[in-house]
């Protein structure tokens, strides 16, 4: 296998990927927040997010499908590709706005960095200042705690699932990760654009932030009934159901009233308010 002697790369690889999926995230939503206000964010957020679980359908199925002519390692240079082709699309963003996306001279690049630890103070003033804040970034912490859990507990009862002989079946495994993350994101795409506006609509802003609680509390009895009355086996549906509920409501949802929280704090502390929690808060 490629790089067989040199495992430390699969995990770089997967460190730097989630770097770069939180900063694209977090800098996307800080542009729509300030360009939508509440109402307009109500209607507009969950049609965006719905388009971009198409892209999540497209890359977890073509993953299945190419699991089905090349070894799992093959896919990293495949990925590597792709990640570039990206370059593409960043120059035509430049094209169009060009005053938006200037650099920074070097000078303006130095002062902004030897300014972050006053701005840390001043996020952490809003914090202490709004009560809004401080439960977003409470509920960020809890969720990252069920959200870990809930995916330790999918990969060992998936590795335990496709293991024949004391041997992992890598390529099985990698088409099933790809072929239930389709499925999940296509459910997610199907819930976005039919159902989340209307619950928004129907129980309101507060009650649609319990639905994904009261689905972990389902999700995590019914794993302990499975396990403990079915063992590994008994314990590996229910699971598979947990994560398949945390996937397509924390990407439809709950992400959607989410964003909308910050609607009601004041643009000029929205940003780093939003900043602060989903991107410290959330991945610490």
């Amino acid at each position: 296998a490629i790089l067989a002697d040199q495992s430390w790369v699969y995990y770089l690889a997967y460190v730097l990927s989630a770097l770069a999926d939180s900063l694209l995230f977090l800098e996307f939503w800080l542009v729509a927040q300030d360009l939508c206000d509440a109402r307009q964010a109500k209607r507009v957020f969950p049609l965006v997010i719905g388009w971009s679980l198409i892209g999540g359908i497209a890359g977890s199925f073509g993953t299945k499908f190419l699991v089905g002519f090349m070894h799992t390692e093959y896919l990293l240079p495949v990925s590597a590709v792709l990640l570039l082709g990206t370059l593409g699309l960043i120059q035509l963003i430049q094209n169009a706005f060009p005053r938006e996306t200037a650099v920074q001279a070097p000078a303006q690049r130095i002062n902004y960095m030897l300014g972050q630890w006053p701005r840390m103070k001043l996020d952490l003033r809003i914090v202490q200042e709004s009560g809004l804040v401080r439960l977003i970034c409470w509920s960020l912490v809890i969720y990252s705690v069920l959200a870990f859990l809930t995916d330790f507990l999918f990969n060992t009862v998936s590795v335990q699932h496709f293991t024949v002989d004391g041997k992992v079946q890598v390529d099985r495994l990698t088409a099933f990760y790809g072929f239930f993350d389709g499925i999940s994101i296509t459910v997610s795409l199907v819930f976005q654009f039919f159902l989340v506006n209307r619950i928004l609509r129907t129980m309101g802003l507060t009650n649609a932030q319990l639905v994904l609680p009261g689905m972990f509390g389902a999700g995590f009895a019914s794993i302990f009934l499975g396990g403990y009355f079915g063992g590994a086996q008994g314990a590996f549906l229910p699971t598979l159901g947990t994560r398949l509920g945390q996937k397509f409501l924390s990407s439809s949802l709950h992400r959607s009233s989410m964003t909308i929280l910050y609607s009601p704090i004041a643009s000029e502390k929205r940003g780093r308010s939003k900043a602060f929690a989903e991107g410290i808060v959330q991945p610490a």
